[in-house]
């Protein structure tokens, strides 16, 4: 029994030790950030790609802080995107799609926008958006160190989950983050996130090559048509200049 309480004391120290040195290192996977804001896995690899990340395997912790801020950006886009649809079809949304999008401006409205509702997406806060998405994926993604002492040892699996829920609500279950984290939810479930803005196709008459045709066609009609003139003053002419030597 002394001996199951060492080794549960050591982990404990070894996790608060290796606090700091994990949080320097910090790095997350696609599915996390997936599951986190919606992104879709091609969305992420090319903003990885251009990052001069490869992401073959989705489980794999090859996202660190500064690609995570790069796609959290590319999160904010995302909700943006939302915004515009939902303002779009304002008219023609139902109850709960109403309900949702109203919450989004509620919760992530501008505090220091004049507006009472946010109008347009100038009324939006996206450092909120930005700060509750990077905490989200930091919620998400499992300590290293615990994941360590997981893999090698099912008697810290109770101090894992309760140390990640000791963080948890120490550090982000507040009530303002609870709030935010519900709203994207609801919007992640939400048709409006995933459909594409409706665009008419409308066809373009290029002014220059409409000119040109008719231009084509008139000098056509004048030149066949004083041509005709010419060859009928011909034949007729021709007529005249015969007709004595025939009655002669």
């Amino acid at each position: 029994m002394k001996q199951y309480l060492s080794h549960i004391v050591d982990a404990m120290k070894f996790s608060k030790i290796s606090e700091n040195f994990f949080k320097a290192t910090f790095a997350t996977s696609a599915d996390v950030v997936m599951k986190a804001s919606g992104l879709r896995l091609e969305a992420i690899r090319v903003i990885a790609r251009e990052q001069g990340v490869e992401i073959e395997d989705t489980t794999c912790r090859c996202i660190d802080e500064s690609l995570l801020a790069e796609l959290a950006d590319a999160h904010v886009r995302r909700m943006r995107a939302y915004f515009n649809n939902a303002r779009r079809h304002i008219a023609e949304l139902n109850g709960d799609d109403l309900a949702v999008f109203i919450d989004f401006c509620k919760t992530f409205k501008n505090r220091q926008s004049s507006d009472s509702t946010a109008q347009s997406w100038s009324d939006i806060d996206t450092d909120a958006i930005r700060e509750q998405f990077i905490q989200r994926v930091h919620e998400l993604t499992p300590k290293p160190c615990l994941e360590f002492l997981a893999s090698h040892s099912f008697v810290f699996e109770e101090i894992i989950d309760s140390s990640l829920s000791f963080e948890s609500n120490e550090h982000l279950n507040t009530f303002v983050y609870k709030q935010r984290c519900e709203t994207i939810e609801k919007i992640l479930n939400s048709h409006l996130f995933y459909e594409k803005p409706l665009r008419v196709s409308q066809p373009c008459i290029d002014i220059r090559s409409v000119v040109w045709r008719v231009t084509l066609s008139a000098r056509y009609h004048l030149f066949t048509s004083e041509d005709d003139d010419h060859q009928q003053d011909a034949i007729d002419n021709k007529i005249i200049n015969r007709a004595p030597a025939l009655v002669a």
